[in-house]
């Protein structure tokens, strides 16, 4: 604990930090969100802070909080008829539950600055790039009483408040006049310019098996996880794309057929769903205002909640009914057997897919693997086929999972993580042994992500160039553009680097590769499955994770332990060819050996 008072400097630059040098008459300490500056700093030899938490996601609380609102909008006593477009999903990879989570673990974060180096002035720049840590250090302050001085992020005169909080304690009737409801009123009349080119008939047919796809663009990974997919199933397979983009040609060049949900929006229906949709928002908004309550380490965050909350349902809740119109009239024409959900059912497309066929007998099931267990404990509904992913069913008995699901649950192996390659390990020859894909995941649950890229990514790229290997790089969906071009700059060069871009897929990499090296992603999997050497180089916590589920791989939190172990295995190829066989014998009680593909998973559904 600091014995002196201490005011805290949260800037992004040598310009802000001067500025904030000027006014402050204190002894100071430097917080950054942006780790270029925070690493200029740290080679200057003078303190600074660095403004991530790295701390896991705090699921409970989370869990709690919408656990409150989820309670409101699901009230049988006022019958909501809209309530899967404003229930909140308790999965945390996305959407408004990360937005909550990254609160907590932002405030605890300041909590523990403010406490360890007793601040008594925050200095901070409002800009958009910093508005979730600015708003969680705006809060902190406020309820502590500790001065919180604001700048303006583009010129830097003083500013009156956080723009991002200027809606904070609108009443319903302001929120309609404010430019949320001119930012609704725009996408309605996107919505009818769209409608004027639509007609459909409604010709009802029977379908097999169905697959959800529904990003808004192209994204190629998932599309090449579809077309993986139909080879398991089978015949009979048609995708349900959302909404109109590059991927529906994808599948139809690949021979799959492919339906578009807005080919079958109905602007009249549209209409006066919208009239019901705007009624019941305003109810369960009111209602959130009265009945939730919140308070984390002494804030009262209620009141900033309902203006998040807000926020969401005018930003989100037009196009979930948009989306819900089209799906409605879709599925009143197309009865499915079966259909392969949207993520699990947490995800509300999911749900808008499960509301417009739950009375006809359509059964929807999901792939997964047995990570984030407890989340199930949230299904809302019972009658989804859930085919889970775990090692063996004793597992799955003795598991939190097998004890508190209600629902029904089928043990099905991931078949898009059992696809080989064609290569034959045997056929390896030493002197391809010197080129390694480097896989970071995304922004995993409750994981640094800035840290991992910086601290363990750059040095080892570099060591693995200063010893004759070729890299390739390829990012996880999500990684910031000032990450990627930090990168880039410092080996674009070297002839031996290799940075694949959006167009290209980690089917990319692993083609060019003989070694992965990864964190704590299921790209480990892919890689094993097309007979790819595997190391994982993870932190403290993930090795936690790791350590005890996936002894299959080699998992180490030490760059050295790391490239050691790389130059040993590519220098020697029996120990390679060993390692392989290690990861072929651990996918092995995974998956199955000699299975069929071609069908099993029809199979299966038809078997229950």
């Amino acid at each position: 604990m600091q014995s002196i008072n201490m005011h805290l400097l949260c800037c992004d630059s040598d310009k802000e930090l001067m500025q904030l040098k000027s006014i402050c008459k204190s002894d100071y300490i430097v917080a950054t969100g942006k780790y270029s500056f925070y690493r200029k700093i740290k080679e200057a030899e003078k303190q600074v802070i660095f403004l991530e938490s790295d701390e896991i996601n705090p699921y409970e609380t989370v869990w709690d909080i919408l656990d409150q609102i989820n309670h409101v909008v699901d009230d049988k006593e006022n019958a909501y008829k809209y309530t899967s477009l404003f229930d909140f999903s308790y999965d945390i990879e996305g959407g408004f539950p990360t937005r909550v989570a990254c609160m907590i673990n932002n405030l605890k974060l300041i909590h523990h600055i403010v406490e360890n180096y007793s601040v008594d002035n925050i200095f901070i720049f409002d800009n958009e790039e910093n508005w979730a840590i600015n708003e969680s250090i705006f809060l902190y302050a406020a309820f502590n009483k500790i001065p919180c001085h604001i700048f303006d992020g583009k010129n830097g005169t003083v500013a009156e408040g956080l723009k991002t909080l200027k809606r904070m304690g609108m009443q319903i009737e302001d929120i309609k006049n404010s430019e949320l409801s001119m930012e609704e009123k725009l996408k309605i009349s996107d919505i009818r310019t769209k409608a004027a080119n639509i007609t459909f008939n409604r010709v009802f047919c029977e379908e097999e098996i169905g697959i959800l796809y529904c990003y808004p663009c192209l994204n190629r990974k998932h599309v090449q996880w579809i077309l993986k997919k139909t080879k398991a199933i089978g015949d009979d397979v048609r995708v349900i794309c959302y909404y109109d983009n590059e991927a529906i040609q994808k599948f139809h060049d690949a021979g799959i057929q492919a339906d578009c949900l807005e080919d079958y929006f109905s602007l009249e229906d549209f209409s006066v769903s919208y009239q019901e949709l705007q009624r019941e928002r305003d109810s369960i908004l009111q209602q959130i205002k009265n009945k939730v309550h919140v308070e984390y380490l002494g804030i009262d965050l209620s009141q900033y909640l309902v203006m998040k909350i807000t926020n969401y349902y005018y930003r989100e809740s037009v196009n979930k009914l948009y989306i819900n119109i089209c799906a409605h009239n879709y599925f009143k024409s197309h009865n499915f057997r079966y259909i392969h959900i949207w993520g699990d059912s947490n995800f509300w497309e999911t749900r808008i897919c499960y509301d417009n066929t739950r009375n006809i007998n359509t059964k929807l099931f999901y792939i997964d693997m047995n990570h984030m267990i407890k989340v199930r404990e949230k299904h809302p509904y019972s009658d989804i086929i859930s085919a889970v992913f775990v090692p063996n069913k004793r597992q799955f008995e003795n598991s939190w999972f097998g004890e508190k699901y209600m629902g029904r649950v089928f043990l099905v192996r991931d078949l898009v993580w059992g696809e080989k390659c064609k290569e034959e390990v045997s056929s390896i020859k030493l002197n391809n042994i010197k080129t390694i894909a480097i896989l970071p995941t995304g922004v995993l649950s409750g994981y640094t992500t800035c840290y991992f890229y910086y601290s363990v990514l750059i040095p080892i790229i570099g060591r693995l160039l200063r010893n004759d290997f070729k890299v390739i790089l390829k990012n996880h969906p999500g990684y910031d553009d000032c990450w990627e071009r930090d990168i880039k700059a410092a080996y674009e060069n070297n002839d031996k680097f290799i940075y694949l871009g959006s167009n290209q897929s980690v089917e990319d990499a692993l083609s060019e590769c003989q070694m992965v090296l990864t964190d704590i992603s299921s790209v480990a999997f892919d890689a094993a499955a097309a007979q790819k050497a595997v190391f994982c180089l993870v932190d403290d916590q993930g090795y936690d994770l790791l350590i005890h589920d996936e002894k299959g791989f080699f998992i180490t939190k030490d760059i050295d332990t790391a490239m050691k172990e790389i130059k040993t295995v590519s220098d020697n190829l029996e120990i390679y060819k060993r390692m392989i066989e290690k990861q072929n014998d651990y996918m092995a009680v995974l998956m199955g050996s000699n299975i069929n593909m071609d069908g099993l998973i029809k199979n299966f559904l038809h078997s229950i």
